[in-house]
């Protein structure tokens, strides 16, 4: 369909709004294309129309909706008498953007953004961060959750959450070193503000229920696998669908290391009540090897336990292949304090004699 140049003009306003209202969003881009064509400035109304649908159409229907989504940005701040930056607006290119996996050009905007002071709003943190993760772009992605802990104060929702949601982008996209260290921050940064409120950290990791996903296990595992031969894994009790996950992942890691893994699954919160059957974690626990422990982050019952125990494990499997390697091959080291661990000591016997009994 051609437009002629009257159309183009102040009906071009009305017939993109009618587009728009019908669903139209290939007959509103033909609009706004041919305005720019002619170079006719187009109204805040039919820039704001053409930006949602850039966000809208399919890559597919349209290859070129992320530039003209880029086109309309440059033409908001040419238009800066008739309107001011909007956030929205810049919020849909960037969503044009990931559709079409321009990842590279999302973060540009973001950065423009903040150089605004226009903060993206929580749902594009989470775009950008899936764009970025679908390509494999690590440190991207880890520049992104510095800049939105950057903005921390000046937005008006809960970042961790939206960590949170990009960390589980991480798990499943099986991004493993990416994955530990949003927990890493999101562990810092609330023990942070535990210590400045005198609080306690509401979980293992300082988070909410994440690391009773099956994923975030299967993450932790494979990270062990990439970085260590002695691996110790820690699960909290869990649900069967969880169980059955935790098998096929142990199964896996036992394929990549020893048998003797020092494993424990801990039933954490253990000062709430509960219709929990603990006896069924108990029962889990010796399925797979592993000790069981109540335990509260809470309170701090049963914790010191647990570390004790899987500290225990870990010394006398140490000492064990001390034992059986060849004498040759034994380093020859100083005592080393965690053996304290294993061995009972008694204070020396004072000495006899003298003047001080």
């Amino acid at each position: 369909m051609t437009l002629s140049k009257e159309i183009l003009g102040i009906q071009a306003t009305a017939l993109s709004l009618v587009a728009d209202k019908l669903g139209d969003h290939a007959l509103v881009l033909q609009v706004y294309r041919a305005q720019r064509e002619k170079r006719i400035q187009p109204s805040p109304l039919t820039l704001k129309v053409a930006v949602t649908s850039c966000a809208a159409i399919s890559p597919e229907d349209d290859v070129h909706a992320w530039e003209t989504a880029l086109d309309v940005v440059a033409q908001m701040h040419e238009a800066v008498h008739l309107m001011p930056v909007s956030e929205e607006m810049y919020q849909q290119a960037i969503e044009a953007c990931a559709k079409a996996h321009q990842w590279l050009v999302a973060l540009r905007l973001v950065d423009e953004m903040l150089r605004h002071n226009r903060p993206p709003a929580a749902d594009t943190w989470l775009t950008v961060a899936k764009v970025c993760l679908a390509h494999r772009e690590t440190e991207a992605a880890l520049s992104l959750v510095e800049k939105l802990r950057d903005v921390e104060l000046d937005v008006d929702f809960d970042v961790d959450h939206v960590l949170e949601a990009i960390l589980m982008v991480g798990v499943s996209t099986h991004n493993s070193a990416f994955t530990l260290k949003v927990l890493n921050d999101l562990y810092s940064h609330q023990r942070a503000r535990n210590n400045r409120l005198g609080g306690n950290l509401s979980s293992w990791f300082g988070l909410k229920q994440l690391h009773q996903d099956p994923l975030v296990v299967e993450t932790l595992l494979i990270k062990a696998l990439q970085t260590s031969t002695d691996v110790v894994v820690v699960l909290e009790a869990c649900d069967r669908k969880l169980s059955a996950k935790v098998k096929e992942c142990l199964n896996e890691l036992r394929k990549h290391v020893d048998d003797d893994i020092v494993l424990a699954v801990v039933g954490n919160k253990c000062d709430l009540a509960t219709s929990f059957d603990f006896g069924l974690t108990e029962a889990f626990a010796r399925e797979i090897g592993a000790t069981a422990h109540r335990t509260s982050a809470r309170s701090g019952q049963g914790v010191t336990d647990m570390f004790e125990t899987v500290s225990r494990a870990l010394l006398k499997k140490h000492l064990e292949s001390e034992r059986l390697a060849p004498s040759a091959n034994r380093p020859v080291s100083t005592p080393d304090p965690l053996l304290r661990l294993e061995q009972k000591t008694t204070p020396p016997a004072k000495p006899s004699g003298g003047c001080c009994k």
